[in-house]
Formats: structure tokens, C-alpha cells, sequence
């Protein structure tokens, strides 16, 4: 394994399957248009030859290549193979791409030179800046501005923008894509007078407190196999910012993806807000740093391609852990007179007027609620505020306990917030946040067995990582001369996200203002176009039978 988190590393079995026997990509051996040559397989050695109709040997060197898109058309893997994307997507396809745009062999050449002509775009994730200020002991502000300068000035960056600015779009228009689904569910459905001694109850205390019919013979296992049919279904509303979930839900659990919301990941939407608002006659080069290596495979996907400009809304994805290899290497490419600067002595550059900053407390701006975006707090505060009146956003601790009850499972990484009239006891949404496999598959095993007029919960943000984004598999690992643990060192990183200040996703302007210059209504063809997205089920080839 290359730069993977250590608490995702789980002995042989992993998300990242390499490309082997469980890749089922059909490979075609090229063969060479000699008239009437033929192909032969030596056993001994496992390779091709081509021989000709004289008799002529030759060995076939030209090789089989799997690209991500082979990845996201095949059920082989449950979510991708870390060859693949480390091939297809790589901070060395960063540094190729700024050699072709150096204009002269003098900007190369010093580190002090002027940057060449804009044509690469950086966006950067708060879940990585934090991770980088845990390794160096730096605020994220420090952090995000080091990496600013290290961008503009070394690599040519014309901007460099925060991810969070787009999270914030993409939290409000996924608060309104749930109330759409509550009314749409409501017609679909009548609503029922809410019972509050039996609706009290945590949704998996209440799922497990139903009086089951038991049914033997075969009859019975069909009834637990079965494949329920939410096409028509409305909730509960399943998160999409995490590609890892919408990838093993479109390979193995097809059933619910009319369920997951078609509102883009915020890295999506970056992509396509920032190549809208570009010179279509001047092309530029978008990179993303992320967390996860999943986040490659998502912008590999046919549905981010933009069929006009010829090109993917983001050009690239690259890690935290290759962003840092990258600090390095691109000095020793791109300027070798300079000597290397280690990162901690990078000057700091000024944030761009996109990135979430504070300057009064010189600390970066975060959605409040979990270190994964924020999506389980601000849509039921949302959802809340629309459906009920309740306005949760400027409440006090003491209103919220009184409306919103919190249930910690025994698993830290599942967790349900329940909505109640303080007056009648009354629920009015639940809500959780899942995250592993393990868990999201304890979920889904719910939702085939609840009743579809009365879901086990409205809303859930669900995320393949345990402990969310910033245990990323692209996320700095833990040193290993360092006494300490992966479990402690993932507590470290999310106290750096935290120290952030909390800035609802409404609260934001710029970006309010921004979408509504560009589309100047959601319900707007090119705003549902650049903000939404579709998925489909993969044709399963392979049996899958890994559990977590």
C-alpha cells in the first residue's frame, strides 16, 4: 500500500482491491496487422508472442491498460483499485502539466520568478489542511496559506480556493432538495398522527421493538432476501458527498440509489461553478486536494464531463499525502538551481477572497457539526426551520435539547438525532450519521425491513471512512516512530478541523450571491445541470461477498 491511513489498512481486506484476478476488465491482446500472423500464450513464461506466416517470432509488448472509467463501469471491486487511481490521477500528472505550460526556461529555473500565465486552478478540502496541521504543528490558517504560496509561486497557480465555500452551496441546495422530498413523500403517502409513547424511541430501538411474524421454509427466505423497490420512494434521503458509498451502493446495492440525493459533492461543484465562470477560448487545469483516493475515482465519472469544453469539470484529484510529496518534488523539477525549502519555512501567501476565512480571529471558517461537512446538522436545522417554523440556527443550548435529542450507539461512528415537540413528544424527523461499511450496512438492513409510509429515518449522511473525512485514505498516516495510535492521531487531526470558526451555510453571501448571478433560480435548467447529478446501478459480473 502506498500512503493509506492505517486505521482503513484492515490486514487483506481493504477497499482497494489491485487489479488481478479480481479485476474483471475484459483485456483484448493487441495484435500487429501482419497478414495472417497468429497469437500464442508461452505457459512457462505467461506471455504473448505473434507469429507471422513465415514463422517469424516477435513478443507482443504493447500491454493492457485499465483506466478509471473501466473501474466505474465493473462490479469487480467494491470501490476502487489504488494502482489505478494512483496511476490515472497523480501529483506527477500536476507536474507534468505545469513543465507544458512553463512559458520560458527562466521561470523554471528560479524560485522567485513570476508565475506563468494562469492556466491551473487548486482547490483545497479543510479535512486535508487540518491533516497537514497536525503533522507540522500549525494553525490550518498558517497551513492554508503556506500551500497558497507554494502553489501560486511555485507551481503557477492563477487561485487558489477552499472546497468549504462549495460545501456551503451544496448544504443549502441538499436542504432543499430534502423538503422537495418531504412534501413529495407526504402526497405519496398521507400523513399519520405521530404516536409519542412509541415514536420516543431511537429508530433502532424502535425497529428492533417490532413484533416480527416468523416465516420458515423458503417463503421466509425470500422475504428476507428480497430486493426492495424504492423508485418511487422519496425518503428516507441518503447522503452523496462521499463517491466511496455512492460507489458500493451503485456495485452492490442498487436498490437504494433512487434514495441517495442528486445534489453534487462540494468538489463537484467547484468544478463546475469554476469552469462556468471560465474563458471557454482559454482552458485551465483544475486540481482538487482531498482526503480520499475515492475523490479521484469520482471525477473520473462520465456525468462530469464537460461535452462543450472537451474536458472533466476537475482535471485532477490528488491526496494530502501526494499534495506533500509534491512540495518536494515540484522544487527539485521545476526549479533545481534552488535548493528544497521544507514546508514549515514556506512564505505565506494572502487567501483568496473565495477562501473561508476569518481575519478578526485569523482562523479558517467551518460548517458547524461534524469534521465530514456537516450535512446531519444543517439539514434537519434547515429542514426544521421550512417544514415546522422551528428555527433552530439562532436557538440557545437550552432550546435545542428541548426539541433535538442526541443517541450515541455504542459505536461512536453511528449516531441519531431525533426531532420532538417539546410539548407532545411528538417525533418529527430522525436523523443519523454512519459511517463505515459495517455500519452503513446495518442501515440498509433497516430500511429493507421499515415500512415505506414511515421511514426509520428522514435523512442520513452516510460516509465509507470510520470517523468520517478526516480519516481519509489520503490523509497524512500517523509516524511511525511516533508512540502515538491511529485512533489518537485521527483525534488530533479533528481537533486541528475544529479549531475553525462555525458559519452556517446560509450565513455565506459570497456564495449565495454567486449562484444566484450565475443561475438566478435553483429550479433554473443550468442550475440544476451544474448542482445536481444522477447515478446507476453497475451490472454485477462478479459475486461480492466481502463483510465488514
Amino acid at each position: 500500500m502506498s500512503g493509506f491511513s492505517g486505521a482503513l489498512q484492515l490486514a487483506d481486506l481493504n477497499d482497494y482491491i489491485a487489479p488481478s484476478q479480481a479485476c474483471i476488465k475484459p483485456v483484448d491482446v493487441p495484435s500487429k496487422k501482419s497478414l495472417g500472423a497468429t497469437v500464442t500464450l508461452d505457459e512457462a513464461t505467461r506471455t504473448y508472442y505473434e507469429v507471422s506466416k513465415e514463422g517469424d517470432v516477435q513478443p507482443l509488448t504493447e500491454s493492457a491498460s485499465i483506466t478509471l472509467d473501466d473501474c466505474l463501469a465493473c462490479s469487480g471491486c467494491v470501490t476502487s483499485a489504488e494502482s489505478v487511481l494512483v496511476a490515472q490521477q497523480s501529483h506527477q500528472q500536476v507536474l507534468d502539466h505545469v513543465r507544458s505550460i512553463r512559458a520560458t526556461p527562466t521561470a523554471a529555473g528560479a524560485m522567485d520568478a513570476p508565475p506563468p500565465p494562469g492556466q491551473l486552478v487548486v482547490t483545497l478540502s479543510q479535512q486535508s489542511i487540518a491533516s497537514l496541521a497536525a503533522k507540522y504543528a500549525l494553525s490550518p490558517a498558517t497551513v492554508a496559506r503556506k500551500v497558497t504560496w507554494f502553489a501560486t509561486h511555485v507551481l503557477g497557480a492563477m487561485r487558489v480556493l477552499d472546497v468549504a465555500f462549495f460545501r456551503d452551496v451544496a448544504l443549502t441546495e441538499a436542504a432543499h432538495e430534502l423538503v422537495d422530498r418531504y412534501h413529495r413523500h407526504h402526497v405519496h403517502f398521507p400523513r399519520k398522527a405521530p404516536t409519542a409513547a412509541a415514536e420516543s424511541a431511537p429508530a433502532s430501538e424502535a425497529t428492533d421493538t417490532q413484533p416480527r411474524r416468523r416465516v420458515r421454509g423458503r417463503r421466509g427466505l425470500a422475504s428476507q432476501d428480497s430486493t426492495p423497490d424504492f423508485s418511487h420512494h422519496a425518503l428516507p434521503m441518503l447522503a452523496s458527498a462521499c463517491p466511496g458509498w455512492i460507489c458500493y451502493a451503485e456495485k452492490t446495492q442498487g436498490y437504494v440509489l433512487p434514495l441517495i440525493s442528486s445534489t453534487k459533492s462540494p468538489q463537484q461543484i467547484a468544478g463546475a461553478v469554476v469552469r462556468s465562470l471560465g474563458d471557454p477560448n482559454v482552458p485551465f487545469f483544475h486540481v482538487a486536494v482531498m482526503p480520499c483516493y475515492d475523490k479521484k475515482l469520482e471525477a473520473s465519472r462520465s456525468d462530469f464531463y464537460n461535452e462543450q469544453l472537451r474536458t472533466r469539470d476537475i482535471d485532477c484529484v490528488i491526496t494530502t499525502t501526494e499534495l506533500v510529496r509534491l512540495f518536494t518534488e515540484a522544487q527539485q523539477q521545476l526549479a533545481p538551481e534552488s535548493s528544497v525549502i521544507p514546508f514549515v519555512e514556506f512564505p505565506e501567501a494572502p487567501l483568496d477572497p473565495w477562501f473561508r476565512h476569518d481575519p478578526t480571529t485569523d482562523a479558517l471558517i467551518r460548517a458547524p457539526g461534524s469534521s465530514s461537512g456537516g450535512y446531519l446538522e444543517y439539514l434537519l436545522y434547515a429542514a426544521t426551520q421550512a417544514l415546522f417554523g422551528i428555527n433552530l440556527f439562532t436557538a440557545d443550548a437550552a432550546t435545542r435539547a428541548a426539541y433535538v435529542q442526541t443517541t450515541h450507539h455504542r459505536n461512536a461512528d453511528f449516531t441519531e438525532l431525533t426531532l420532538t415537540d417539546p410539548a407532545t413528544r411528538a417525533v418529527h424527523f430522525r436523523f443519523a450519521a454512519v459511517y463505515g461499511f459495517k455500519n452503513i450496512q446495518n442501515v440498509l438492513r433497516k430500511l429493507k425491513s421499515s415500512d415505506p409510509a414511515e421511514p426509520v429515518f428522514h435523512y442520513v449522511e452516510v460516509m465509507a471512512c470510520p470517523s468520517g473525512c478526516v480519516n481519509g485514505g489520503g490523509q497524512l498516516p500517523v509516524d511511525s516512530k511516533s508512540m502515538v495510535t491511529p485512533r489518537e492521531w485521527v483525534a488530533t487531526v479533528h481537533q486541528a478541523y475544529e479549531t475553525g470558526v462555525t458559519q452556517w451555510a446560509h450565513e455565506n453571501t459570497v456564495a449565495a450571491q454567486l449562484v444566484e448571478s450565475m443561475f438566478g433560480s435553483r429550479t433554473d435548467p443550468r442550475a440544476r445541470a451544474a448542482l445536481h447529478t444522477q447515478y446507476r446501478a453497475v451490472e454485477a459480473t462478479v459475486g461480492i461477498s466481502a463483510k465488514w
